[in-house]
């Protein structure tokens, strides 16, 4: 088997312990072969997918690790023992082909995938529900990714419009996602605590005629628009 461009992760961390010599290489036929050990062999696992285009692991924990092929994205907790699928909603909301991966540490863990509509982002805690993150970011193919965690920096190289980069990465792909009750009366819309939700919110109505929407924040600061 050939390995797909980039497709390569080694050297990891597991219970704050450093392991130099675990290794992920991703190859055709949706294959994986690992090595956890210092002169140990390979072991071929299988994602179920097909020609694997990146692989990079947990940063916390290196049995844990994220694969893609063309259009799937994949998660191994078990060192390649089992892999299970976390597309999730990804394809639904822009994105068709993956191209790359990293994972984000801080704030909030999260997988990141580079894709031919730009980076998408998926929390640890809820892998499987994606968003698009870095919204200046041209919507081109994003080949390659790296980030730092020392200065929370997301480097991403395009196909044809440059490198670019997200500063405060972890900060600003957990302030997304955030978790806001709302309750829906007749037309009027009622978000009614903002203490963890995103910095901005935007909120669409399809209705019409004059609905009305209050967004309330705990510091008692009351935004009414009224109007479709």
């Amino acid at each position: 088997n050939t390995v797909a461009g980039n497709a390569m992760d080694f050297g990891g961390r597991q219970g704050g312990v450093d392991n130099l010599d675990v290794a992920y290489v991703g190859t055709g036929s949706g294959l994986v072969y690992v090595r956890t050990t210092s002169g140990g062999s390979f072991s071929s696992t299988s994602t179920g997918g097909s020609t694997i285009r990146d692989v990079v692991m947990d940063t916390s924990d290196w049995a844990r690790a994220f694969a893609i092929d063309n259009n799937q994205v994949f998660l191994t907790s078990t060192s390649g023992g089992t892999w299970s699928d976390i597309t999730g909603n990804l394809l639904s909301i822009g994105a068709s082909e993956l191209r790359s991966l990293a994972y984000v540490t801080g704030a909030a863990s999260a997988i990141v995938a580079g894709t031919n509509f730009g980076v998408f982002a998926s929390l640890a805690s809820s892998l499987g529900s994606w968003f698009q993150v870095g919204l200046g970011l041209p919507n081109v193919n994003v080949f390659d990714m790296d980030y730092d965690a020392g200065d929370d920096v997301l480097v991403a190289g395009t196909m044809g419009r440059g490198a670019w980069t997200l500063s405060n990465a972890s900060d600003h792909i957990s302030g997304i996602i955030g978790t806001t009750n709302v309750k829906i009366d007749s037309t009027n819309l009622v978000v009614e605590d903002l203490s963890d939700a995103p910095d901005e919110l935007t909120i669409k109505s399809d209705t019409s005629g004059a609905g009305r929407f209050i967004i309330h924040d705990p510091n008692k600061i009351i935004t009414d628009s009224t109007g479709a």
